[in-house]
């Protein structure tokens, strides 16, 4: 492709790299430098946490550090958000405060005053709602204070308090949700960032379909998750494949679920995906090896006794309500069996075997 235009490449969310990528992308801007090819590659700080050298004095290489957007630039955002220019001062100078220039936090507390009902939407304009109208008759919008005395403005507007952080945003989006919708991401949230219908369906089997698939769109209406522009590899083909809106949207959710029952959802979505793959396990053997290795960490933590039972939904009349029990070794042995197919795969790769 690069040989007949300009190439860009984007690898998003570096930092979640293992190191075999972050070599290889070391090795490929050192090595191509006859056609031209961009490797756009966005990453938090952390990445530099864990390889301070990486990239470090490569020809070609540059680092652009994103600082964080002025009030200027986040209230542009509030207002490009809410497609008006025509809310409150001191609403605005919240979330501001708030923010602190980080646009994903602006995007979530405008999210959450939505969800909240602090902000309604009538005849395509945003309104303040009716429970904080008689609030604002009693202030008058404040002119622009002096930047040392903004982090206090978000006590004249009563609003539902904002969280510190994103992640206490998030968790304060996720419990507006109803029973039913975070019932139906943290099953989602089992599988990982991106999640597959029919694996969805297995894990949340107490659950109609259409009650499912109702869900999964009251979801994206609320931002929460997004239908995978690219479709993922599935076991099942034409699979419905979608993917969390942001990776710790996926992983407050995850972190929310008690220990016992990820280990229990972790194992069967393993038994189903082994029973899906039958055939063609090399390129789902890393994600059954993750699986079964999850389900048992629980265990090496202390969270559960010495076995877990879960109930397959698999097309066989006879296994379709009988559950299955697996002991730690039983979990270790598998989790074992399916790196090792990883391993031999990747050592036919290497070798240039066929598969």
């Amino acid at each position: 492709l690069a040989q007949q235009q300009p190439l860009i490449i984007v690898i998003d969310d570096l930092q979640w790299a293992d190191e075999a990528l972050l070599d290889l992308l070391e090795y490929l801007t050192d090595r191509i430098t006859d056609v031209p090819i961009l490797f756009l590659c966005p990453a938090r700080p952390d990445l530099y946490d864990r390889r301070r050298d990486w990239g470090g004095g490569r020809r070609n290489f540059t680092t652009i550090v994103l600082e964080s957007l002025s009030k200027e630039e986040t209230s542009d955002l509030v207002d490009a958000l809410l497609k008006t220019e025509d809310i409150p001062g001191v609403l605005r100078y919240t979330i501001l405060n708030r923010a602190e220039g980080n646009p994903f936090f602006v995007e979530e507390i405008v999210r959450m005053l939505i969800d909240q009902k602090v902000l309604i939407k009538e005849d395509g304009y945003w309104r303040i709602g009716t429970q904080n109208e008689s609030i604002l008759s009693e202030l008058a919008s404040p002119a622009a204070p002096p930047d040392d005395t903004l982090i206090d403005l978000h006590y004249v507007f009563p609003l539902p308090r904002v969280p510190d952080t994103i992640q206490g945003v998030l968790a304060a989006r996720v419990d507006l949700l109803s029973p039913i919708e975070k019932r139906v991401l943290q099953h989602a949230c089992i599988i990982g960032r991106t999640f597959w219908l029919s694996a969805l369906i297995e894990i949340a089997s107490d659950l109609p379909t259409s009650t499912i698939v109702e869900t999964l769109d009251s979801l994206i209406q609320r931002d929460f998750i997004v239908v995978a522009e690219k479709q993922a590899r599935s076991p099942v083909e034409n699979d419905q494949v979608f993917t969390f809106k942001h990776v710790l949207i996926r992983d407050v959710v995850y972190n929310n679920i008690p220990r016992m029952r990820r280990s229990q959802e972790h194992a069967q979505l393993a038994l189903w995906l082994e029973e899906k793959i039958k055939g063609n396990a090399e390129p789902f053997a890393e994600l059954l090896a993750y699986h079964y290795q999850q389900a048992l960490s629980t265990w090496s933590a202390g969270f559960v006794p010495g076995m877990v039972s879960v109930v397959t939904n698999h097309d066989s009349p006879e296994t379709s309500s009988s559950p299955v029990r697996l002991t730690r070794p039983e979990l270790r042995r598998r989790a074992t069996v399916s790196y090792t197919h990883l391993r031999a795969h990747e050592t036919r790769e290497d070798h240039g075997s066929p598969s």
